[in-house]
C-alpha cells in the first residue's frame, strides 16, 4: 500500500462516517475500548484544536478503516508524557499498512508535544 492510498484526518467533535460499523466490528472481536472512545467523543474531549488530546482517523478509498488517539497519560501525570490510545484497525484492513500509517502519525504528533509516549496493548 502506498501512503497516497491512506488519508489521515483529525477528528474533533463527532465520530466520522463509518464509526458505528467500526465500533460493531471491534465489539464482535471483544474490544470494548471503542465504546469508551465513543463516550469520550460524545463528551467532547477531542473538540478544539489543542495539541492534546487528539483523535486521528484513517480512510482508504473514502471509507473509515482505522482510528486512534493521543491524550495525556491518565495513569501518569508527568508533563512530558503522552499516551497513544484507542488504536483500532478494521479486520479487513490489517496487514495492509494502515495501522503503520496511523501510528506513525500519532507518534509524530505525540513527539511534537511530549518527550515520551506510552502505550498499553492488550494483545
Amino acid at each position: 500500500m502506498t501512503s497516497a492510498a491512506v488519508q489521515i484526518v483529525r477528528i474533533a467533535e463527532t465520530p466520522p462516517v463509518g464509526f458505528e460499523t467500526l465500533r460493531e466490528e471491534a465489539a464482535a472481536e471483544g474490544y470494548g475500548f471503542i465504546d469508551r472512545l465513543a463516550g469520550e467523543l460524545a463528551g467532547g474531549i477531542y473538540a478544539g484544536d489543542a495539541d492534546l488530546p487528539v483523535m486521528l482517523a484513517a480512510f482508504r478509498e473514502g471509507g473509515l478503516v482505522a482510528i486512534g488517539g493521543l491524550t495525556p497519560d491518565p495513569y501518569d501525570s508527568a508533563p512530558d508524557l503522552a499516551r497513544i490510545r484507542h488504536v483500532y484497525v478494521r479486520p479487513a484492513m490489517r496487514r495492509e499498512g494502515v495501522g503503520r500509517w496511523l501510528t506513525s502519525a500519532l507518534i509524530q504528533q505525540g513527539l511534537a508535544v511530549a518527550a515520551r509516549l506510552s502505550l498499553r496493548a492488550a494483545d
